[in-house]
């Protein structure tokens, strides 16, 4: 479960959504290639401050969209067909994209760990993506996880310091 620092910052976070959100504009005038690199960079400073193990809330209550390829590793791993995991395990949502049947995910354990940890959808494996570029095409995506990630809460937070500093433009 989630510990009570993460859950305040994730509280903290709802309420500051709608400022957020307002900030993607800001970002935006940023050149792309100095967001990639400072984004990155906070990337790394929030997984300093910021265990995934004592948190969780991605896998419980984000749908993990499943690619074609993460459907065959996990049908090995069950020693099944593609087709049969594939029905047991996921839907299509809104977007026609494939995800996660339940929620919170059925592979999560109590202690936060991935039951099929080395399997696990690429989808699992990038979140929340703020280590990747061409992040200023994902801003809308990047603020939304703001309420699921104490990490890019953090981030977000880093970014409106070195923007009010005049550190990144």
């Amino acid at each position: 479960m989630i510990i009570e620092e993460y859950a305040k910052i994730l509280r903290q976070a709802e309420l500051e959504y709608e400022d957020n959100k307002k900030f993607i504009m800001v970002l935006k005038k940023v050149k792309a290639k100095n967001l990639d690199r400072e984004i990155n960079m906070l990337h790394d400073r929030a997984f300093e401050e910021i265990d995934c193990l004592k948190c969780g809330n991605c896998c419980r209550t984000v749908p993990a969209i499943i690619q074609k390829k993460d459907i065959e590793t996990m049908a090995k791993r069950f020693h099944c067909r593609p087709i049969v995991w594939e029905k047991e395990y996921t839907t299509l949502d809104e977007d026609d994209d494939r995800v996660m049947a339940q929620c919170p995910c059925p592979f999560i354990a109590d202690d936060n760990y991935c039951m099929y940890y080395e399997d696990k959808p690429k989808y699992c494996r990038d979140y929340p993506y703020t280590d990747k570029t061409r992040l200023r095409n994902y801003l809308r995506e990047t603020m939304e996880n703001t309420k699921v990630c104490p990490a890019v809460y953090k981030i977000i937070g880093w970014l409106k310091e070195a923007i009010s500093n005049g550190t990144l433009y």
